[in-house]
């Protein structure tokens, strides 16, 4: 319904659109795996490789999906997690070895104030002010500039954020880990953050975002 450059209009409707697909080379046809996902953004296997998880933008979730169960559907999780999701990817902390998965969040869903978290419990106001002819710049002016990183367990826990509540690091759509360095990147801001020296003792041992 709207372009990916208008991703705001597509969080405020509130129309659950998404599709889970599946591309099938042998036929070069297309399944429908799921429908009716409200915003599903980033996709990957588990660490096992057995399911897929979903991150889903507006309802800041991440859904498990089993293609090998009898009645494969959506389940949840992770839940309630801070903020807007984009990407996620798997994870494995270089020091312990431990698995996890780690979360890009675009933006804080509330606290100071945001405009996506506020008009959530009201769909129809939503759609009213998709109808208005506001200027879409507007919108980035009423949710919070604030970068997350989030780390979720093997079992669907949030157990460790990174946040930059300056706004520096804002849009924050994806992170990984290479050479010892945690890279992330956004969809909307034209650079790169660079956290160095990471491990399971970064927080002690490393200065910031550079």
């Amino acid at each position: 319904q709207y372009r990916r450059n208008r991703i705001f209009w597509a969080a405020l409707s509130g129309s659950p659109t998404g599709r889970l697909l599946s591309y099938h080379f042998s036929n070069k046809s297309v399944e429908v795996l799921a429908d009716g996902l409200l915003m599903p953004n980033g996709i990957i296997y588990d660490h096992e490789f057995k399911c897929l998880l979903i991150a889903m933008t507006y309802t800041g979730e991440v859904m498990r999906y089993c293609p090998q169960d009898p009645e494969p559907t959506p389940t949840a999780f992770a839940q309630n997690l801070p903020g807007t999701l984009d990407n996620i990817h798997r994870y494995t902390d270089p020091a312990t070895g431990k698995k996890s998965y780690l979360l890009g969040l675009g933006s804080k869903r509330a606290k100071p104030f945001s405009l996506l978290h506020f008009l959530s419990p009201f769909p129809s106001v939503r759609r009213w002010i998709c109808g208005l002819p506001l200027p879409y710049e507007m919108l980035y002016k009423l949710i919070p500039l604030h970068g997350i990183l989030a780390f979720v367990d093997t079992d669907g826990k949030l157990f460790h954020t990174l946040q930059d509540p300056t706004g520096r690091t804002s849009w924050l759509s994806e992170a990984i880990l290479v050479n010892g360095s945690l890279w992330a990147g956004s969809w909307l801001n034209p650079h790169l953050v660079r956290l160095g020296c990471w491990g399971s003792e970064q927080s002690e041992r490393c200065s910031g975002p550079a």
